[in-house]
């Protein structure tokens, strides 16, 4: 990469470093993990949005739909529980096994659901104000805007 670099040839260095799955299991990992929890750590288990996050990038996706496109990226590898919308179990598991996220990722079609307080699966509402409005009502001190596929509520 250096000498991609110092040749003038940074697409050459970006194409090198993208083809280490490091890049997708550590370095967009790392970047992408603190818009997702409320203490914007990167010392947080790998969750759907992260994921989908990384296979968007991998797969070169348009970023102005991360949060409007009907997808969600699970791993394929073996071993893991399915993906639900009541536990974050198959995104944790993959990052615990040590799961190759560029190797494995795969777009699917979004859990329909929400995770309700009792961790039962709130099944999706057409009506996405009436969810704001639960949101903003259990959330005061937060902001919650949705999509078609995720809600995202962030601190006031």
């Amino acid at each position: 990469m250096e000498t991609d670099i110092a040749g003038g040839n940074a697409l050459a260095a970006a194409e090198l470093a993208t083809a280490d799955p490091s890049f997708y299991n550590v370095v967009l990992k790392n970047f992408v993990m603190p818009w997702t929890n409320r203490n914007q750590t990167v010392f947080a288990p790998l969750n759907d949005y992260t994921a989908t996050v990384i296979g968007m990038v991998r797969d070169d996706v348009a970023f102005n739909t991360v949060l409007s496109a009907d997808i969600l990226y699970k791993s394929n590898a073996s071993g893991l529980p399915p993906v639900s919308a009541a536990n974050n179990n198959h995104y944790a598991t993959a990052e615990q096994n040590g799961v190759d996220l560029k190797a494995t990722l795969v777009p699917t079609t979004p859990v329909c659901g929400l995770w309700a307080a009792d961790g039962g699966d709130r099944r999706c509402d057409d009506d996405a104000r009436r969810l704001l409005g639960l949101l903003q009502s259990t959330a005061p001190t937060e902001r919650c805007f949705a999509s078609r596929s995720s809600i995202i509520c962030v601190p006031t």
